[in-house]
């Protein structure tokens, strides 16, 4: 049986499996799984001890085991060894003669960092040693204890809270103004809106960052508008409606839509048909209430309707009217012009 310097801290019920061990957050890598140069088999490892690097804790184990090879030899004796300890072996293990097993161990710590657990095994004198030979980075307004210069103690917890450094958005409304006008041309109790109004909407663009809940700066990063405030037009119509007669709800929608004369258009359509939606002349060349021709008819933007259909021909009546055409035949002559 080999004799083994302080073998009761590993049992011989360990399970093999086990013998060797892994840390999270290391290198997750186990002695079988790194290059076996790692394990010096000279007279005495090479530490190159420098002022950052923390006293090591030293453990010595003596074995009779007759194996050359220094890597199943800890497995052989059940030493538990880590990616970052230093092992020395003398004499070395290819001698068969036995060896004096030297296993200088790294310092476990705990690291929380912003609620994540995590354990290392680190050669760092300090603190900052430590984070500079794990390669985590600090953030400029995250907050580390203890500090980095604080000595690497075994078994200490170095709590790590990170800053939440975010963008936020502002956004600051103007509303708009209504401007009410009166409208001759429009008949009275009409509303035109002329020109929608425009919320005017100033955006402020801001680095914010917090610390354990609480704001600690804030960095203004942009400041534009992205729309500018614009006033609401409205028409009021004050023209008096003087007409009361067949279609005069349809009159009155279509000059509001167009921009026509209701009181022209009812006077021309009473003197071209009668406000009858059928009449047409003698020759059939002119129908309906306007009286209208096919090539005018087809030219009007409602020609896609009957004829003979009265909403039809008052709309086509006072779109006519908004694009100043003005006279229907022999109209001029006996009712007047329909237009302004």
């Amino acid at each position: 049986m080999p004799a083994v310097g302080f073998y009761n801290r590993f049992p011989s019920t360990q399970p093999k499996s086990s013998r060797l061990g892994i840390v999270k957050g290391a290198s997750d890598i186990s002695v079988k799984a790194i290059s076996r140069n790692l394990v010096s088999r000279e007279g005495r490892a090479d530490f190159d001890y420098v002022e950052k690097r923390a006293p090591a804790k030293i453990e010595v184990y003596f074995s009779n085991s007759k194996l050359s090879d220094s890597v199943r030899m800890l497995e052989e004796e059940r030493i538990l060894v880590f990616p970052e300890d230093h092992v020395d072996f003398f004499p070395d293990p290819r001698l068969g003669v036995g060896s004096q097993i030297t296993v200088r161990r790294a310092s476990s710590v705990l690291l929380n960092d912003n609620g994540q657990s995590i354990t290392y095994r680190t050669w760092g004198k300090r603190v900052g040693d430590f984070l500079a030979e794990k390669e985590i980075e600090l953030g400029e307004y995250d907050v580390i204890t203890p500090n980095k210069s604080a000595l690497i103690e075994p078994g200490m917890t170095i709590n790590i809270t990170r800053a939440d450094d975010g963008i936020q958005v502002e956004h600051f409304y103007t509303p708009f103004n209504v401007v009410v006008k009166d409208d001759p041309w429009l008949p009275s109790g009409k509303v035109r809106i002329k020109e929608a109004g425009i919320i005017g909407d100033r955006q402020l663009k801001w680095r914010v960052v917090k610390l354990q809940g609480g704001e600690i700066k804030r960095e203004l990063l942009e400041d534009k508008m992205v729309s500018q405030v614009r006033d609401k037009l409205v028409s009021i119509g004050t023209k008096p409606v003087g007409f009361d007669g067949p279609y005069k709800d349809w009159i009155n929608e279509a000059a509001v839509k167009y921009g026509a004369d209701p009181d022209a258009m009812y006077r021309v359509m009473m003197c071209e048909s009668g406000g009858y939606p059928y009449a047409q002349t003698t020759h059939g060349k002119y129908r309906g209430l306007f009286q209208y021709d096919n090539r005018t008819w087809s030219a009007s933007g409602w020609g896609d309707h009957d004829i003979f259909d009265p909403y039809a021909q008052i709309n086509a009546a006072a779109k006519a009217w908004a694009s100043r055409y003005t006279k229907w035949p022999n109209t001029s002559r006996i009712c007047g012009d329909l237009g302004r």
